[in-house]
């Protein structure tokens, strides 16, 4: 549709609907209200744009890596929060001052077509991650096939490929025209169009609104939906009564309403804040100077605990520190190879080849190995909570809780499915093998010393393990492998 102003004199090319000035309509009008108005929108603004770029900052951050797929998504979430915040905010500031449209046709279809993109990728997003917390707190083994950085990669892009193709209608519909009172950029499609469109963007925003499985997430959906829901229900119920002829306008109304909707682009890095305790501690360690130096000190002694230095590691107290240096605990398992055999040697060699493929949190973590005086060493992480064998050990008799029960079966079949990917089998699982954190609530498999590496057609033939783990099958006799 053409621009209806004349650039020349900023005076309206149709009389007929535009009977005054540009001038006289368009100046800019600093009453009580207005002020009010526009010192809200301009906090929205700064807090959004600067909360919104620390979120950006701190997930991609070098020293604090995305670990968790779940990161991805908020870190898109914070895109599409920024991208309204410079988009829309700054309009919607000039049309408050001057209740006039000022910036032309062309702007208009941007930011009408921005603003809707920008709502429909955080709420997609949210949708997505509302699938991914259900399968990786319900279906954890099924949620593995699918949860890699790759199909978030590309997820994220299907749900920015869908907000740009689904909102397509806002250029066509959207143009600034002059009316009798003012320039406005609004619908010139019709009120049935117009109608049926902010009807679909309600139902969609609202469908789209769920429930999620988190508290931080749960917190993010019910900001959007109670910022968005009341806009997009005005919206359509001022399209409705448009359609039957009534002026149901109200401009303070309306103003409360949009401001609302801004304030959810500021509320996330809000919420982040205050419910995530990690979050916090990386907005200010992201800008920490820290030593480079992550010289390690190696020493010998059958399963001793000691401590290195660590940069990435970090303890409140000062006894965790030498020098200003933070430290950390780990293990050393020492394997004397004199007399062993060199098929021997080579056993021993690839536990450290397996640990080095397997890294994972329910996996104990592998530091760094050495050969000292034929010895073989190999650093590991500390489990400060023990073995399971000593844990079912102190309950005396006492039985587990069943959720408690179910819990380390969960991680254990994780941690085994995640060595089986990499065609890794243990082979002598038993709770004298399988470490616990501090807290108890996290499994650490180890001991990978009988374990086999398979090739793709391969099998563990050999009978192996702990006797007193073994299968009655096995002792009775009854092994029988399938070679299928």
């Amino acid at each position: 549709m053409p621009d209806l102003i004349d650039p020349q004199n900023m005076s309206p090319s149709n009389p007929d609907l535009f009977e005054f000035s540009k001038e006289e309509a368009c100046n800019v009008k600093l009453t009580p209200g207005n002020v009010f108005l526009s010192t809200v929108l301009l906090i929205c603004f700064i807090v959004s744009l600067i909360g919104n770029s620390i979120v950006i900052v701190v997930i991609i951050c070098k020293r604090h890596r995305p670990r968790s797929i779940t990161n991805f998504y908020l870190l898109n979430l914070a895109v599409a929060d920024l991208l309204r915040t410079v988009v829309c905010i700054p309009s919607t500031l000039l049309s408050e001052l001057t209740h006039c449209w000022l910036l032309g046709s062309i702007a208009c279809k941007i930011i009408a077509y921005t603003q809707p993109v920008g709502v429909c990728a955080s709420a997609y997003t949210l949708a997505v991650i509302s699938v991914e917390r259900y399968y990786a707190i319900c279906l954890p083994l099924e949620s593995r096939k699918w949860h890699t950085k790759k199909r978030a990669l590309i997820t994220i892009s299907l749900v920015w490929i869908f907000s740009f193709v689904v909102n397509i209608g806002s250029l066509i519909i959207f143009d600034a025209f002059p009316t009798r009172l003012q320039i406005t950029c609004d619908t010139t499609k019709g009120h049935l169009v117009d109608f049926i469109y902010q009807f679909y963007v309600t139902f969609a925003k609202i469908v789209l609104a769920k429930r999620k499985v988190t508290r931080m997430l749960i917190a993010l959906v019910v900001v959007f939906a109670a910022c968005w829901v009341p806009s997009y229900a005005w919206w359509l119920f001022i399209r409705a009564a448009d359609l039957m002829g009534m002026d149901v306008w109200n401009s303070g109304l309306n103003s409360v309403l949009t401001i609302l909707t801004y304030i959810s682009s500021m509320a996330n890095p809000v919420t982040y804040c205050f419910m995530n305790k990690s979050f916090r501690t990386s907005v200010f360690s992201c800008y920490k100077k820290t030593n480079s130096s992550n010289t390690k000190r190696r020493m010998t002694g059958l399963a001793t605990a000691l401590t290195l230095k660590e940069n990435n590691k970090s303890r409140k107290s000062d006894k965790d520190r030498v020098q200003g240096i933070p430290l950390i605990k780990v293990i050393l398992k020492t394997i004397n190879l004199h007399g062993m055999s060199q098929a021997e040697e080579g056993a021993m060699r690839r536990e450290v080849e397996l640990l080095q493929k397997v890294q994972h949190p329910m996996i104990i973590g592998y530091y760094d190995f050495f050969t000292v005086e034929n010895q073989l060493t190999i650093v590991m992480q500390y489990a400060e909570g023990g073995t399971m064998e000593k844990m079912i050990t102190e309950q005396n008799g006492v039985h587990f809780q069943e959720p408690l029960v179910l819990n380390y079966f969960t991680q254990i079949l994780i941690a085994l499915n995640h060595m089986h990917s990499k065609q890794i089998v243990h082979r002598d699982l038993k709770p004298q093998n399988i470490l616990l954190n501090r807290k108890k609530t996290m499994i650490k498999l180890s001991d990978f010393g009988i374990s086999k590496e398979l090739s793709t057609r391969s099998v563990a033939s050999t009978v192996i393990g702990t006797p007193n783990y073994l299968s009655p099958e096995i002792c009775e006799g009854l092994f029988d492998l399938n070679f299928k």
